[in-house]
């Protein structure tokens, strides 16, 4: 014990009752170890770009594609906010949602740039197609003349809001509505009437502003014909609660040319100007009037009766390679539709086989039986025969 206190350098004190106990002033202590720092937990931005295709987080913020998928690296700017930096199609900061300095720049780039589209393009005035290249003087869609076509369309355009100001390249024909009539020419192309006589006939109507009771209108192309009429003047169509007037030789149904004018299609004229008779009933035209082709946004014609006269997105490439399609897959149809008749009559063939097989099959099993039936027969004939020989000799026995 001794030897221990000495060990700890503290003096020894003898006592008769008390036992020797170290000293508390004179015992060395070992030093506490230092309090551990406080550690500050500070807002540490990520140290990483993030890949706009694959979404990778690319540790190298040098680098300028990403590791992933080897993407060009998209421009950044930096949050004044929180210094983050952010991808250059962000609006507004990731991190506290600030609104980024590029916005007001980057719209006037977009106006701009819309400007700048704009003037490499033109409308095409005839067919309403905006992609014409400036380059081009022939619209792409219709393939009209880019002048020529302004001019046209500017003439159906002011015609409501002018009588006197008509363009000097066509004229519309006041007694069917036809515009595309050139002014080198005194009568309509399409209903042979007379510019001057068709315009004071139609002009007495048109400035009356009221109802006339002695004309009806056309359901189908909406003409003024007289009370009295029959039918239609220009289509030729039934008026309401009468019958039209037979001819003695009449159009065929399947004509390609015996269409409604209601269709858009060009009508087939006789040789005095008087259209043919119309095949197609007025349940069938005002069907027709309300359809709208998917190609060139007009009504009154689809793309199964677009024709080059009344679509002007017939020819396009477009609806070309469609009809194609369409063509083809009518071919694929009827060969498929051959080939499941050419199946069904195998089909009907190997069932008739098969069911000519059963039968066979059934009468061996039936020509069997009968046999088995006869041969049983036949055996207990022999057993009861042989039954009663054995009986008579047992009785001789007796």
């Amino acid at each position: 014990r001794e030897a221990r206190l000495r060990r700890f350098g503290a003096t020894t004190k003898t006592s008769s009752d008390s036992s020797v106990l170290p000293s508390n002033n004179n015992i060395s202590r070992r030093p506490a170890p230092a309090a551990a720092p406080v550690a500050v937990v500070q807002n540490v931005l990520p140290q990483y770009w993030k890949c706009s295709v694959c979404t990778f987080n690319n540790e190298n913020m040098d680098a300028t594609k990403c590791e992933a998928c080897t993407t060009d690296r998209k421009s950044t700017w930096q949050c004044q906010s929180c210094t983050f930096a952010n991808e250059i199609d962000s609006s507004e900061c990731i991190m506290c949602n600030t609104p980024s300095p590029h916005n007001s720049s980057q719209k006037s780039k977009d106006i701009v740039k819309k400007e700048t589209q704009s003037n490499m393009t033109w409308i095409c005035k005839f067919c309403s197609f905006g992609e014409n290249s400036n380059e081009t003087s022939i619209c792409n869609r219709c393939s009209k003349d880019r002048a020529q076509t302004y001019v046209a369309r500017r003439a159906s355009d002011e015609s409501s809001s002018s009588s006197t100001s008509r363009p000097s390249m066509t004229w519309i024909c006041k007694f069917c509505s036809f515009q595309e009539n050139s002014n080198e020419i005194s009568t309509c192309n399409r209903c042979s009437k007379d510019r001057s006589q068709t315009y004071v006939e139609r002009r007495a109507i048109d400035e009356s502003g009221t109802v006339r009771s002695d004309i009806w209108r056309c359901t189908a192309c909406t003409f003024e014909n007289d009370l009295n009429a029959t039918q239609c003047t220009i289509c030729n169509c039934p008026a309401p609660g009468k019958t039209a007037v037979s001819r003695s030789n009449p159009p065929s149904a399947s004509s390609k040319n015996n269409v409604c004018r209601d269709n858009f299609t060009t009508n087939s004229f006789s040789n005095s100007g008087q259209p043919e008779s119309c095949s197609l009933t007025t349940s069938k035209i005002e069907t027709l009037k309300n359809i709208s082709c998917g190609a060139c946004k007009l009504r009154g014609h689809n793309r199964v009766s677009a024709t080059a006269q009344n679509c002007p997105a017939y020819n396009d490439p477009a609806e070309v390679d469609l009809r194609e399609k369409k063509y083809r897959k009518c071919q694929e149809d009827a060969i498929a539709a051959e080939r499941e008749v050419e199946q069904r009559k195998i089909d009907v063939d190997r069932a008739k086989t098969r069911r000519e097989e059963l039968e066979r099959i059934q009468k061996e099993l039936e020509e069997d039986n009968k046999k088995n039936e006869k041969y049983m027969a036949e055996s207990a004939k022999r057993a009861e025969k042989k039954a009663a020989s054995l009986r008579r000799k047992a009785n001789r026995r007796r």
